[in-house]
């Protein structure tokens, strides 16, 4: 195994361990905003199915647990017992710190040990901490507790009121909803940062064009690590790239052969756009250095009476384009049909002005 594929096993170990273990939430947070608050104007109304739908878009969206619990809290006042409950326990398993687990788990056992019809009577607005109407705010006779979605309490039959923090929004203006974050730093940490990170490992078809030397069909590598900033609807991804291929050789004299690694170390710079729902296309620039290891002598890449002693660099530029689909909330499956990757030919031969190549690329991501 040569240095370079050393290298690159190495870094991409590093990438697999970096990542936290939890999983965060994927998708476009700005669009699932506009449906959570859609959402929250049919629940103030009562409209229960209406409000069901929009959360569920929301969720869809930006797979977010609180619209879980949105979701869960429509289906209890629409009188959907199994519904409710099963909505209930997702937010609690993707939440496992939920701040109102104790409050939800009294809903299951509630719902599960006598479910009720909705009543209409004694329907409270929680004002909130920003004063504005939350989402599950109607108490009743029968002494159900309402979960707010303004981000501070929910009212309850009793008069009582339970502290909450699973909500979307709570500005009294439009400056202040997109300054509120989902459920309490869902995509950022106390300083601002985000959280989440991204790893791809990817492989396919290689077409390698070196002067005027003849090469098979070869198969290259890919292993990503990124780190998101949602700007807009677009997410930016500031990250490192590491591709191997290896290139077998046979120089001009019978039983002179090998193999040429061919590693490129690159910083990246991917975005992501979303076109459908779970679907986005994405753009990646990389920019680094080619090192090329194997170069014996007999190697056709220098000339005939040279050969390196060591790994040769070379500057390196390649462009990715693609799109990738979101299996699950973590997992995604990508493909890249057009990679163009090049770098001056420098140190090899001067028949060889470049290296360039052509690849098309599958693989699979996994956010965290």
């Amino acid at each position: 195994m040569t240095r370079s594929i050393r290298l690159a096993f190495t870094c991409a170990a590093l990438v697999c361990l970096a990542a936290p273990a939890l999983a965060q939430p994927t998708g476009n947070k700005q669009k699932a905003l506009e449906l959570y608050e859609q959402g929250n104007t049919q629940y103030n109304l009562g409209r229960w199915q209406e409000a069901i739908d929009l959360f569920t878009r929301a969720y869809e969206a930006y797979s977010a647990p609180e619209f879980l619990f949105n979701i869960a809290q429509a289906h209890r006042q629409a009188g959907n017992c199994d519904d409710a409950v099963f909505f209930y326990r997702r937010y609690l398993a993707n939440k496992p710190d939920a701040p109102n687990r104790t409050e939800v788990e009294g809903f299951i056992k509630d719902l599960e040990a006598n479910c009720k019809k909705p009543d209409t009577g004694g329907t409270e607005t929680d004002t909130g901490g920003s004063e504005t109407g939350g989402t599950g705010a109607t108490g009743g006779d029968t002494g159900e507790t309402g979960a707010g979605t303004g981000g501070t309490a929910g009212g309850t039959g009793d008069g009582s009121r339970v502290a909450q923090d699973v909500t979307v929004s709570g500005g009294d203006d439009d400056e202040e909803e997109e300054d509120t974050d989902l459920g309490g730093s869902v995509l950022d940490d106390a300083e601002g940062r985000p959280r989440l990170f991204t790893s791809s490992v990817a492989v396919g078809p290689t077409f390698l064009s070196a002067g005027n030397l003849e090469t098979p069909v070869l198969f290259s590598f890919s292993i990503a690590g990124g780190y998101p900033v949602q700007v807009g609807e677009v997410q930016l991804e500031p990250g490192a790239v590491i591709t191997y291929m290896p290139v077998p050789w046979q120089g001009d004299m019978p039983g002179i052969e090998g193999t040429a690694g061919m590693t490129a170390l690159l910083a990246n710079a991917g975005a992501t756009y979303e076109v459908a729902p779970k679907l986005s296309a994405r753009g990646d620039l990389g920019l680094g250095m080619l090192v090329v290891s194997g170069l014996d002598q007999g190697t056709p890449f220098l000339e005939a009476d040279e050969f390196a002693d060591g790994p040769l660099s070379m500057f390196h530029m390649r462009l990715a384009l693609g799109a990738e689909y979101m299996i699950t909330p973590n997992l995604a499956v990508l493909a890249q049909p057009l990679v163009l990757s090049i770098s001056p030919g420098g140190p090899l031969k001067d028949s060889i002005s470049s290296l360039t190549r052509f690849e098309v690329l599958v693989g699979a991501g996994y956010r965290m």
